[in-house]
């Protein structure tokens, strides 16, 4: 157990049944280009052997919590509030952080004093639709609360946070099922800039077997979405026609691939390289 520590940054998991990938994960964190960090992982109730998986790692620097299962928000929110750092970095057990993921971000946020969230551009593995590609999104604030009346203008397994902003703004809202960080980057980029590193700081593993696409619907996700992108519009107070991209949002959720990827394309900051 990692006590009375301060270090620049806290990295943060939480884990439930992912004994196939949190040995991965963690082993890429040890390989980091910097090592002032600690890594707080909350277990949410897991059945399998990932516990046991972590507790075989020797580093003083992971704080071990185990917790009863009540799902991703609450296990976010416990995780902060036993974190150290100046900057909390979120990273889920089943991505591969780059060797100078923690590095990059924390040298933007500590010349950045303005910005409360930065993220990054990922490569994907999509295992749902078999294909490989690196997703650039916007970087500027401007643009990327704009994207926000459209999709998730950065990946929640990409942030990293500014302690005092959560602080300021709170953490998640542990009421809601999915898309808790969508609220929170809402909360956030009301008081705060925003921004996204436009290379490739992690690789996400995009699984038809996750928790997440296992538990909600498409039309589940897609309606949430939906209501916070029509809340972006109030929140950053945009002229009132961005009010049409919520709606064509929702109705791009059933279009057919080839489609989408034209959509990506043309009508959004999004960048895809095959």
């Amino acid at each position: 157990m990692l006590k009375d520590t301060h270090p620049e940054i806290t990295v943060i998991i939480t884990t439930y049944n992912e004994e196939e990938f949190i040995e991965s994960s963690i082993i890429a964190l040890q390989d980091q280009s910097i090592n002032d960090f600690e890594i707080v992982i909350v277990d949410d109730g897991s059945d399998d052997s990932t516990v046991e998986l972590i507790q075989r790692i020797d580093d003083p620097r992971i704080n071990l919590i185990q917790k009863d299962h009540r799902g991703h928000y609450p296990a976010l929110n416990t995780a902060l509030r036993n974190s150290n750092g100046r900057f909390v970095a979120k990273v889920d057990p089943d991505d591969l952080p780059r060797k100078d993921r923690l590095e990059v971000q924390s040298d933007f946020l500590r010349n950045n004093p303005e910005i409360g969230v930065v993220g990054s551009a990922y490569k994907a593995i999509h295992q749902i639709r078999n294909e490989e590609y690196i997703r650039k999104y916007p970087t500027i604030s401007s643009d990327i609360k704009k994207e926000l009346t459209k999709y998730i203008a950065m990946p929640h397994s990409s942030m990293m946070f500014r302690k005092s902003a959560l602080e300021d703004v709170g953490y998640y809202d542990d009421s809601l099922d999915y898309l808790g960080e969508v609220e929170l980057l809402l909360r956030i980029g009301e008081k705060y800039e925003l921004a996204n590193i436009d290379s490739p700081l992690i690789t996400r593993r995009i699984r038809q077997d996750s928790n997440f696409n296992q538990k909600y619907s498409d039309i589940g996700r897609a309606t949430s979405l939906f209501l916070y992108n029509i809340r972006a519009v109030s929140i950053f107070n945009l002229p009132s026609w961005y009010y049409v991209y919520p709606v064509l949002s929702f109705m791009y959720k059933v279009l057919p691939k080839r489609a989408k990827v034209i959509c990506r394309k043309y009508f959004s900051k999004l960048n895809e390289d095959y």
